[in-house]
């Protein structure tokens, strides 16, 4: 049976110590077509794979696919029969790790897989002969592409060209005009002569910031947060308990520093300041992202405080900017500041560059008279539709155009008088005239 099978097989390959083949027709094949031997092999027997099974080389032979050498086993099944204890391999990688060996420096030494020595080590963890598992990190030796773009800017600064730079930083012509292309697109830098580049903006906080809302909208900031607890805790208590450091501010209520973010934890409410921005395509996706960032915290929160429950929370200050905004642009190369307010909402839309993000038109308030997320969707649409008419339709604009069809209706009001008189005389003739060929036949 396995000659038959072998002359089907279109193309075949060892992968993992597996024997795999190219066979579409198998349902169990991947999306490539491509499936292993032992499974084809069951499959071809008229053989289901129930959901949560695999096939199991009897003899641990992965490479003799005859049938009665598989089985049908669960996952679990599986793990456990690979998986037996050796008390040997275990003090191996024990001394091993004790020895401040790497995972894959033990891997090496014991000629076993790293998947596998982390395995040992978790069954090791659990049986409470080592405290903590630290898995490497996968070394890449490559550029934070922030960086990467901040250091183009200064070599361009240094009158160098893009051939130069690419020689100088080992990489292809191509990437260095991809990066400088799109340095151009955010308005950083522009092209002098050929192969000359003249730096416009080099700040590096405004290019992180371009970076990230290069295919972004509207950027939510400057959050803080309100959350109440469904029952009340005895902070100082439990920080203690926790050693987790804190201050009293005014004397009673403790705060703490959690990922970079104030924490106030008050007898009613926690009140939580956001340091990060959220960018989105609108003031909603914002505020959606804001809220994963809250949960987090939360979460975070808890674990570190060692309880449980359930909370409700809303945003009690929140602005969001309309970013890259020709309006915010052109008042802050002024130097300039625009402040709308009023009396119950305060100052709710505003240009001031205060964090130096060159070009937001920010909306905010305190959100008596509407949602801060729908004033700012209903600013953005505003400002887009004048933005599409090229802001020609203004007030005075309006005024004009409904004069205009004032003076046309009172044209048309004239014209419609003076063919009534027209249509009026016209009948008078038709009857004089009918009168008269009535008096000619008599």
């Amino acid at each position: 049976m396995k000659e038959e099978i072998k002359k089907e097989v279109k193309k075949e390959a060892l992968v993992k110590g597996y024997i795999v083949r190219y066979a579409p027709e198998c349902p169990y094949s991947t999306g490539d077509g491509k499936v292993g031997e032992h499974i084809y092999v069951w499959w071809k027997n008229g053989r289901k794979i129930p959901k949560g099974h695999i096939i199991h080389h009897i003899n641990g032979e992965s490479k003799d696919n005859r049938i009665e050498n598989l089985s049908c086993i669960s996952r679990s099944e599986h793990t456990k029969i690979h998986h037996k204890r050796n008390d040997e391999k275990y003090n191996k990688i024990l001394n091993l790790w004790k020895g401040n060996l790497k995972g894959s420096e033990i891997s090496k030494r014991l000629n076993i897989s790293k998947q596998c020595v982390y395995y040992y080590l978790s069954i090791l963890k659990k049986e409470g002969k080592i405290n903590k598992i630290k898995k490497e990190k996968k070394s890449r030796k490559r550029v934070e592409v922030k960086n990467f773009y901040f250091t183009i800017i200064n070599l361009l600064k240094d009158g160098k060209s893009p051939s130069e730079i690419s020689e100088e930083l080992k990489i292809s012509k191509q990437k260095i005009y991809y990066y400088t292309r799109t340095l151009r697109q955010l308005g950083f830098i522009e092209k002098s002569s050929y192969g000359k580049w003249e730096v416009k903006r080099s700040k590096r906080k405004d290019l992180e910031h371009a970076l990230n809302w290069k295919d972004k909208k509207i950027r939510g900031h400057a959050f803080i947060w309100k959350v109440k607890l469904e029952r009340k805790y005895d902070w100082k208590l439990l920080l203690e308990k926790n050693k987790i450091h804190y201050s009293l501010v005014r004397g009673y209520t403790p705060r703490i520093i959690l990922k970079d973010k104030k924490i106030w934890l008050g007898k009613e409410t926690i009140t939580i300041y956001e340091t990060r921005s959220f960018y989105g395509k609108n003031a909603l996706e914002s505020r959606k992202y804001a809220v994963f960032g809250l949960i987090d915290i939360l979460k975070e929160l808890q674990r570190k405080m060692g309880i449980r429950c359930k909370y409700f929370f809303k945003p009690v200050r929140e602005h969001y900017g309309m970013i890259k905004n020709e309006l915010a642009r052109q008042i802050n190369d002024a130097g300039e500041k625009l402040i709308v307010r009023d009396d119950l909402d305060g100052e709710w839309l505003w240009v001031d560059d205060s964090t130096g993000m060159m070009g937001e038109l920010e909306t905010g308030g305190k959100g008596f008279t509407k949602d801060r997320v729908k004033l700012n969707m209903e600013a953005q649409n505003w400002y887009n539709d004048h933005k599409k008419l090229n802001f020609e339709v203004t007030p005075s604009f309006v005024l004009k155009a409904m004069n205009g069809i004032q003076q046309n209706q009172l044209i048309f009001d004239n014209n419609m008088k003076s063919h009534l008189e027209i249509l009026g005389k016209l009948g008078e003739a038709v009857d004089k005239l009918t009168k008269e060929i009535s008096r000619l036949k008599e």
